[in-house]
């Protein structure tokens, strides 16, 4: 089955103490995509929410694995586990966001390729942000890539999401796109990302449950708006 396009970024929560009654309400409605950064506080909040109390083959999680030497995966993977009760990522980013994880990105790609070779990962992608001409030299030199994940702020062509975007379509390579404004001011652009075709998850602010309903309205809406035009 097809993945719903909203996702839920438990890093943001700015009250983590709803985070159970968020996913609950969050699964309920057929949401399955969670995304965390992976660290000790991000991990207990998912595993309180999600990975205590949902079976792993229910939901998908996505993650930033942070920079670990190969003589130090068994061990990073053994606190995973403990920390997330998580055995795998489904998707896992490289941060490149300034000229020095540009240049690392070789060896960290390294570094991931091995854990997807063993299971660990199974699919691996960038959160960029920077200019459309750098993403461009970065996914033709890495074609490995498999998805990008993109900042939308300030409205398609002023935030330079919009010629990423074409970059990364042009590449054919699916989009994440985290809407870092306001929860507000994120549902009143929500429905406009959806609806771009290489868009496969969109990210919202969610800090509360009524964040979490507005969001859930939202996207059933848009979805079956999707789903009637393309019947026509």
């Amino acid at each position: 089955m097809r993945m719903k396009k909203l996702g839920f970024y438990l890093s943001s929560l700015s009250m983590p103490e709803c985070a159970p009654q968020m996913a609950k309400l969050f699964m309920e409605n057929g949401f399955t995509y969670f995304e965390t950064n992976i660290t000790s506080k991000s991990c207990s909040i998912f595993r309180q929410a999600v990975s205590e109390l949902y079976p792993r083959r229910a939901y998908t999680i996505a993650g930033r694995v942070p920079f670990v030497e190969k003589n130090e995966l068994s061990h990073f993977w053994l606190k995973l586990h403990s920390i997330c009760e998580l055995d795998r990522l489904d998707y896992c980013w490289i941060s490149v966001t300034n000229e020095q994880e540009r240049k690392n990105l070789p060896d960290r790609l390294e570094v991931l390729q091995h854990l997807q070779i063993e299971g660990r990962i199974h699919h691996i992608g960038i959160s960029f942000q920077g200019n459309a001409a750098l993403l461009d030299e970065i996914l033709t030199a890495h074609p490995e890539l498999e998805y990008v994940e993109l900042l939308f702020k300030d409205g398609f062509r002023t935030s330079g999401f919009g010629s990423c975007y074409q970059v990364a379509a042009g590449h054919r390579k699916p989009i994440i796109a985290v809407l870092e404004d306001a929860p507000d001011q994120s549902f009143s652009t929500l429905q406009c990302v959806m609806e771009y075709p290489h868009v496969m998850m969109v990210l919202p602010s969610l800090h509360q449950i009524q964040d979490m309903e507005c969001a859930i309205r939202i996207s059933d809406s848009t979805q079956d708006q999707i789903n009637a035009c393309k019947s026509i």
